[in-house]
């Protein structure tokens, strides 16, 4: 089976917009997967992550400073690209399979404690540094570019491996042994990475072929 794997930082604007490039792509190469794997628990992502993307008034409301050197458009692009990995697909595969790959997993509740949850708050802390700094244009759509470049640049690139191992015991069931069979996994850049234990090296141990389409670098 072809394994094509699209490689992201999370949360990320700018792979956001590669992803969403790579799976209308996808449609018109590969346009009937077998099930899409994304790195979320379904009821985490729906009830948790993706409300965040609604929350710029209760941002700017919990921080004023927001206002002053945030436009409202700049925190909509960042909010709307909070989990985007869970559903980026939707645009061009809205019927297919969807794979949980963190079904059951539990989070730290603290990040959800408020309207304005710190996936979407820290981000657009971190836009406010950069800002103050000078290390972004005083205006104009180049800012949010910018502000990506420095974000990309700087992110975090751990994973663990233990997830890894349960991520192959979830997909097991949906893997075939058709050489005409092809399906998609969203996960973390470093998943997608020949380091021993990742999901890549695991599912190639299975004997499945691996494409792997990065969205940044």
């Amino acid at each position: 089976m072809l394994i094509i794997m699209i490689g992201v930082l999370h949360d990320s604007t700018s792979c956001h917009k590669k992803a969403t490039e790579i799976f209308s792509e996808l449609k018109t190469t590969h346009p009937s997967p077998k099930f899409i794997a994304v790195e979320h628990d379904k009821d985490i992502f729906e009830t948790k992550i993706v409300p965040l993307r609604s929350a710029k008034s209760h941002c700017k409301e919990f921080n004023k400073e927001f206002s002053r050197i945030i436009s409202d458009d700049e925190i909509d692009i960042i909010a709307q690209s909070i989990g985007f990995d869970g559903d980026v697909h939707k645009e061009s595969f809205g019927d297919s399979n969807v794979v949980w790959l963190d079904e059951g997993r539990k989070m730290e509740i603290d990040i959800f404690k408020r309207p304005c949850g710190s996936l979407i708050y820290n981000r657009l802390v971190r836009f406010m540094i950069h800002a103050r700094a000078g290390r972004l244009p005083a205006q104009g759509a180049d800012r949010i570019a910018e502000y990506e470049r420095l974000e990309d640049a700087i992110a975090t690139k751990l994973y663990n491996s233990e997830r890894d191992a349960r991520w192959l015991e979830i997909l097991k069931p949906h893997l075939t042994d058709g050489e005409e069979d092809y399906a998609f996994i969203v996960v973390g850049g470093m998943h997608t990475e020949t380091t021993s234990g990742v999901i890549r090296e695991l599912l190639e141990k299975e004997n499945h072929t691996i494409q792997v389409i990065p969205t940044y670098g």
